[in-house]
């Protein structure tokens, strides 16, 4: 399995980062691009060095269960963090600003595991879950939220996940519309809830996205984002016994008609 690396100006594939034993699930590209991060059903993220054609650097998950997406960004202040703050992890040859960098993955087990990209390093792993496995997963500052093959969303304070020993841990709140699988989830640009905690932008398998607030006291439906979709009706012209249209027998032009 391997990433490709598509040049935008004529679509052609310069780089070919192969290295995952199973499928590839999300990638990032890490600042202006020297190097790029994937993850994959096979339980593994990857660093790769984009210029060198080649892996920097493997990190696994908890028990190597799929990976099913990937959140990408800074680094925020948590409480937990591995790093003391005094030294800076020490780069590899091809490695380039992927300090002060996380990662957090939605893993098929239900579970979501929170990486230091830079030290390469586990910070968190959510308990063991009942819940279906995740398929969406975002972040923004100090707060991560995760969406569920049963539809449920869960948005969490990164600054108050704890040990990774019991449930609920950091949790802000966790709502179900319905049963359709959540297939991907973006904080939005600005906050209109009252708690000062960005809105979600929520996309799932039933073709019906929403933004999703919480007001300090219980998430709701701040909009519903479906776009109207325009019919168009299409009438074929028919076919002379020469097998000839009739359009075609008049001399006039032929094409669509009843569009609404």
């Amino acid at each position: 399995m391997s990433v490709s690396i598509i040049s935008a100006l004529d679509l052609s594939v310069p780089r070919k980062l192969k290295g995952h034993s199973r499928g590839v699930t999300d990638t990032a590209i890490v600042e202006r691009g020297r190097n790029v991060v994937s993850c994959a059903k096979d339980g593994t993220v990857r660093l790769w060095d984009v210029g060198g054609n080649k892996q920097i650097s493997m990190m696994g998950v908890e028990s190597w269960s799929p990976i099913l997406k990937m959140a990408f960004g800074a680094t925020p202040q948590v409480p937990n963090s591995t790093s003391n703050g005094t030294t800076e992890p020490v780069l590899a040859e091809g490695e380039v600003g992927t300090q002060d960098k996380l990662l957090c993955c939605a893993l098929q087990s239900g579970r979501f595991t929170v990486l230091d990209l830079g030290s390469k390093s586990p910070i968190y792993t959510s308990p063991a879950s009942s819940s279906s496995a995740l398929h969406s997963i975002a972040l923004s500052d100090n707060y991560l939220a995760t969406g569920s093959a049963n539809g449920v969303i869960s948005l969490y304070d990164i600054r108050n996940l704890g040990s990774g020993t019991t449930d609920g841990e950091g949790l802000v709140f966790r709502c179900k519309r319905n049963d359709a699988t959540i297939e991907d989830l973006s904080f939005a640009g600005t906050s209109q809830s009252s708690a000062g905690i960005p809105d979600l932008v929520v996309a799932t398998v039933d073709g019906l996205p929403f933004r999703l607030g919480y007001n300090g006291d219980k998430p709701h439906v701040v909009e519903e984002l479906v776009v109207a979709t325009e019919i168009l009706c299409v009438t074929l012209p028919k076919l002379s016994k020469a097998g000839r249209t009739s359009s075609e027998k008049t001399g006039e032009p032929s094409g669509l008609s009843g569009a609404e």
